[in-house]
């Protein structure tokens, strides 16, 4: 028995032995023991009569937090959860990121703000000692009453302003910031687009059983009235009469009656036509005019897919052309691929789309209640897209008994597609030979005279190359081989044999990017190596917070970090929905991040949910780019985005990220109604501002 010592109110065991019974040390347990020390007898209960925790007994040596007396089975398994859960929760708000912004930095960025702003309202923001300069972004958003913030969103807190009016419209410049743009009838066009933005957006929000009943509830006699006329008027364009009579000519045009009668009888229509015969650009316009000649063109909205993005923006262009009107711009006529749009008028109008972006208007409108005709284009091809649209249109007509489906084919095996939408209707449009002539790349390149620049040199090292590339490599060599060409020799010129040789190296993402930027009015050259187009390119922070705006809402919070080096790191998502890093990914195995938080690019459920290309993100880009900012009331100092990503900040730090996101709206929005190149000259508001935020997005 050496080494052990018996000490009263020992309840876990001796210091040397591993006493079990009455007086060796009792029972485990805290201070006071189960077992009898001394003679002294205590209840089970005793413990918890002397602990002010409801999961922890007084700290003794033993193991506390035992469940209190009397549950069993499934009751201890709940207890234990909702002290694990209880544990996690206080980790949790002890390791929220902390967002700081020092006072000097502040002071600076209120006087940039105030600077900026032209026209400072009555109210100051006064929060602290370090707020007290005026500022005309309105009031403290804690000061709001909680329901009335939280339905709120930044980007409205400047409505009340009075150059919020739409009658009073600026475009801010440096040079003379009093000028206001004055355009003859322009309060009468905002006055139509206000309407047309208002109805639209009933339209879209409405309920899918209301939805069967256009005519009484989004009806817009005014509208009708405005579109009708316009289209009587341009009966007297000599123009538009020029482009009709061309019309007329094609075969699609002489079936106009019977089109407009099946479709406006018929929820689905089926449509097969030659090539030439006019479907494409004539059918969505015999809708629209009709519509309009019947007085519902508010009512008419008619959504065009194209299966590749250069026959969308082209079919719009022609249609934009006949039509005699701007292609985008608010008018008629209007087309969207990704990366590049120009939207018609939200009602009567025509929108020329790829299959992509219908099936991206499916997640945030299930019914496509923004739509009143769809038009399926080249059906005959079956891609992916496409059948999977008409899968979704087939589920959604019968609760969308006011939409109407028109499936255009160039081939006669339109009798598949009938039967699919339970033997629908069918129209064939017949055509007539025109001259064609074929012309191969090699001619074109010929009659062009196109010359491709040298491939360039460069040393390729052969080592570690796997067998099968290396045979794929050689045989693509021998398709360059002179045996190969020699069917060319004589027809065509030395210069063209070559640049065929190099068509397939000219893939200048890159460039055609910078190009693209520079015609727009973005930056001021084409070249990608541009020094003011690369100003902040070793800014890795900026980049990150870059494609934060343009993956948002895609974040996610970093959970359970494993220790072994064979498990991927797991990751908490909105609603409580649990993921982890795909093992493809970078930062799958690390062991250590340097922020709490990763955006990512995409998610994908295989046998576990899996997020794909992710990157590690600092809060400041979250908050500016993020969703709606709240005020957590039982937290202290902490403010969530999108209710669930959590800082710690003061309010007077969350009060100018919100100015600086009101700010860097409006340089967007004249950016985009005004491009171009950004003035980085030292005095320039804009660029003053800029930096202010790449300051701002550049701290850790």
């Amino acid at each position: 028995m050496s080494g052990y010592r018996h000490h009263r109110g020992q309840g876990y065991r001796g210091r040397g032995g591993r006493g079990r019974y009455y007086g060796d040390g009792g029972r485990r347990d805290n201070d006071d023991g189960r077992g009898y020390n001394n003679g002294r007898d205590h209840s089970p209960g005793d413990r918890y009569e002397d602990s002010g925790d409801s999961f922890r007994g007084k700290s003794g040596r033993g193991r506390g937090g035992r469940p209190p007396p009397g549950l069993k089975g499934r009751e201890i398994g709940m207890w234990y959860a909702r002290k694990s859960q209880a544990a996690k929760d206080k980790r949790e708000k002890l390791d929220r990121p902390v967002v700081h912004v020092n006072a000097q930095e502040q002071r600076k960025i209120r006087a940039a703000l105030n600077d900026l702003d032209d026209e400072p309202s009555d109210q100051s923001h006064q929060t602290g000692g370090m707020n007290q300069q005026a500022t005309s972004y309105g009031r403290d958003w804690f000061d709001e009453d909680p329901h009335q913030a939280s339905a709120s969103n930044f980007t409205s807190s400047s409505s009340s302003d009075p150059r919020s009016d739409p009658t009073h419209i600026r475009f801010e410049d440096e040079n003379d910031s009093d000028e206001e743009l004055e355009i003859s009838g322009f309060k009468e066009y905002l006055e139509v687009s206000k309407l047309e933005s208002e109805d639209y957006i009933d339209l879209t929000k409405c309920d899918v059983s209301d939805c069967s009943q256009p005519e009484e509830d989004y009806r817009s006699s005014k509208l009708d009235q405005i579109y009708k006329q316009d289209l009587d008027d341009k009966m007297t364009n000599e123009k538009y009469i020029s482009m009709l009579n061309f019309r007329k000519k094609l075969p699609a045009y002489q079936m106009k009656d019977e089109i407009i009668q099946t479709i406006s009888t018929n929820q689905v229509v089926v449509i097969s036509g030659e090539t030439g015969c006019g479907k494409t650009t004539q059918v969505p316009q015999f809708v629209l005019d009709n519509a309009i000649a019947q007085g519902r063109g508010s009512q008419c909205h008619v959504i065009c897919t194209q299966p590749r993005r250069i026959s969308a923006i082209s079919v719009s262009q022609r249609v934009a052309q006949e039509r005699v009107v701007k292609c985008g711009d608010g008018d008629e006529v209007g087309f969207m691929i990704r990366l590049e749009k120009k939207l018609p008028r939200p009602r009567g109008s025509l929108l020329f789309c790829t299959t992509g972006c219908v099936l991206k208007f499916l997640e945030s409108d299930p019914m496509l209640n923004r739509a009143t005709h769809i038009i399926i284009d080249e059906i005959h091809e079956r891609d992916l897209q496409s059948d999977f649209l008409m899968i979704i249109l087939k589920d959604i007509l019968p609760h969308r008994p006011d939409l109407k489906v028109v499936l255009m084919s160039a081939t006669l095996n339109a009798e598949l597609f009938s039967q699919y939408f339970n033997g629908s209707p069918m129209l064939h449009i017949p055509g007539f030979t025109y001259p064609v002539e074929e012309f191969y790349l090699e001619d074109v390149m010929e009659m062009i005279q196109y010359q491709a620049e040298n491939k360039p040199n460069y040393f390729k090292p052969t080592r570690f190359r796997r067998k099968g590339q290396e045979a794929e490599n050689e045989y693509r060599r021998e398709i360059e081989r002179e045996e190969w060409l020699q069917s060319l020799r004589g027809k065509y010129s030395n210069r063209t044999i070559s640049s065929l040789k190099l068509v397939d190296d000219k893939k200048d993402m890159k460039g055609q990017l910078a190009t693209l930027l520079q015609e727009v009015g973005f930056t001021s050259s084409s070249n990608p190596k541009h020094r003011e187009a690369n100003m902040n390119s070793d800014n890795l922070s900026l980049v990150k917070a870059i494609i934060c705006a343009g993956l948002y809402p895609n974040v996610a919070m970093i959970g359970k970090i494993p220790k072994s080096k064979f498990k991927t790191v797991k990751l908490n998502l909105k609603h409580g929905q649990k993921a982890a890093m795909h093992p493809s990914s970078v930062n799958a195995y690390s062991q250590f991040f340097d922020e709490k938080w990763v955006i990512f690019h995409k998610k994908m459920r295989t046998s576990d949910i899996y997020i794909y290309d992710c990157t590690t993100i600092s809060p400041y880009p979250l908050l500016l780019f993020g969703g709606e900012i709240n005020l957590l009331q039982d937290a202290g100092d902490c403010v969530s985005v999108d209710g669930w990503i959590i800082f710690k900040a003061k309010p007077d730090v969350a009060n100018l990220v919100k100015d600086l996101r009101v700010r860097l709206d409006k340089v967007l929005e004249q950016k985009i109604t005004k491009p171009g190149p950004t003035d980085w000259t030292h005095g320039s508001k804009e660029g003053s501002l800029m930096k202010l935020i790449i300051d701002l997005m550049s701290q850790k």
